[in-house]
């Protein structure tokens, strides 16, 4: 079976029977479907790979991720794959667990399969400028999850500072005015440097006097959260509520604090960051950051394609909104004084 056996089945030219493989968008749906159920009838299997050398055109993508795992990171993945889909396009993932080295070997990767684009989730800050000159020389790329406001790059994002500072001043709106952090590797992502940045912000403009002691900085995992939390409840001075920059941190935080007797959140309020889709679900309901994780998805992915499409350089940049989600992870701290909460243990 071949593309021109297909073309005279399905009474089209070859040429829409190789369009409708490598750009189905461009094919009205009724020649689509026709065509697609003619492929699956005989088992035919296209090459992609040979279609992209004869076209001499791409139709791979790389999407870069500190963790594929982490579940709001997959929301945003999930939004890129199906749009690719929708275009033709096929998605491969590299995980930089926030290694530089690591980072700048995937994107050299990228680079020798001929991707026609890459969608990066921020990057390490030493990688900047070679990231800068690799769309100098022509490479598509848009960035997600955060912001750029110099130089070349196209990104997708929101504010993180901003969001990092609204949710430290909602927990000093309470009355907390010792506010632990628990926060990923601010040093190797200006994603979460801005987080740390805005909870720093946020102290500063109540007078409220910066201890690096009851901050700690852990990559987002629910073990990592739980660990750090036990630190933190096990000072003789401990915070009465704890930001963590990140739901899995957050979530494991809930954990230890009930491991050492204490409740949520009579004796530590206890918020999080990215409302992934089990925050609502726990106990108490954990109040966090709303994170447009799906919207940024699909517009990365849609700005990327306009940007392969067109072929123009000019940067294109879309800032997104957070919301806080209140739910029952949090308390005034008079409230929880009066309800016998934050007694030492």
């Amino acid at each position: 079976m071949t593309m021109k056996t297909i073309a005279e089945l399905a009474q089209v030219s070859p040429a829409t029977v190789s369009r409708t493989f490598h750009s189905p968008h461009l094919v009205d749906a009724k020649t689509r479907n026709l065509i697609m159920s003619i492929a699956e009838e005989h088992q035919y299997v296209y090459n992609a790979t040979a279609a992209n050398l004869s076209r001499k055109q791409s139709t791979i993508i790389g999407v870069l991720l500190p963790h594929a795992n982490r579940s709001f990171f997959g929301t945003s993945l999930i939004a890129i794959q199906d749009k690719a889909q929708e275009n033709g396009y096929a998605v491969i993932i590299g995980n930089t667990k926030y290694d530089k080295n690591t980072e700048k070997l995937l994107i050299e990767q990228f680079m020798q399969h001929q991707v026609a684009g890459m969608i990066l989730t921020g990057c390490h800050p030493d990688n900047e400028d070679y990231i800068h000159d690799l769309i100098d020389k022509g490479t598509p790329c848009v960035f997600t999850w955060e912001t750029f406001r110099n130089g070349n790059f196209s990104y997708v994002g929101f504010d993180n500072h901003s969001a990092a500072f609204k949710m430290t001043e909602y927990l000093i709106g309470l009355g907390h005015r010792r506010i632990g952090l628990l926060i990923g590797p601010y040093f190797k992502s200006s994603r979460i440097s801005a987080r740390f940045e805005g909870y720093k912000a946020a102290l500063k403009k109540h007078n409220i006097a910066f201890d690096q002691s009851i901050v700690i900085t852990r990559v987002p995992s629910l073990i990592e959260g739980r660990e750090a939390t036990k630190s933190l409840v096990g000072l003789s001075d401990r915070p009465t509520a704890i930001f963590a920059a990140s739901d899995s941190l957050a979530i494991g935080a809930l954990t230890a604090v009930k491991d050492k007797g204490l409740k949520v959140p009579e004796d530590i309020s206890i918020a999080g960051f990215d409302n992934v889709e089990f925050a609502s679900h726990c106990d108490p309901p954990l109040t966090t950051v709303q994170v447009p994780a799906m919207d940024m998805g699909h517009r990365a992915m849609e700005t990327l394609l306009d940007i392969i499409g067109s072929g123009v350089d000019k940067v294109r940049r879309y800032d997104l909104e957070t919301d806080l989600i209140i739910r029952d992870s949090c308390l005034p701290l008079q409230l929880s004084i009066k309800r016998g909460g934050n007694q030492k243990t």
